[in-house]
């Protein structure tokens, strides 16, 4: 419903004043992404604020505007065509992934191992 109003952006920069259903917790409004061209930074028109992703979920399948959304929220919707994908897979997000926790003494396999896979995922780089 959105892409049909607002129409399908064909590149990245085309994604700067789409209007963002936007997660309260990143800050900001200006997102950058590395894409063929380096690094690429666009401005998006929030109307929504949540730290709630279903409620930015049902959002987006309402047709109110772009959301950024964890993958395993939306494949269904994705499979079934009422969401789409509008960023390449190739563009990867810019952005910092912090791994918080009390204190190195007493931290558990579980955290170690899964702080260690983060740090060696390039993509997280």
């Amino acid at each position: 419903m959105y892409l049909k109003r607002a129409g399908r952006p064909a590149k990245l920069a085309d994604l700067s004043g789409q209007t963002l259903l936007h997660y309260a917790l990143y800050p900001g409004e200006s997102f950058s992404f590395t894409g063929e061209h380096g690094v690429e930074t666009v401005k998006l028109n929030p109307v929504l604020r949540s730290g709630n992703e279903t409620l930015l979920h049902m959002a987006a399948l309402q047709g109110m505007g772009l959301a950024f959304l964890p993958k395993w929220l939306v494949a269904d919707d994705i499979a079934a065509g009422r969401l789409e994908h509008v960023i390449p897979d190739q563009v990867i997000f810019v952005g910092k992934l912090f791994a918080v926790y009390p204190s190195r003494k007493y931290l558990s396999a579980k955290v170690r191992t899964f702080i260690d896979f983060i740090a060696a995922d390039k993509r997280m780089r």
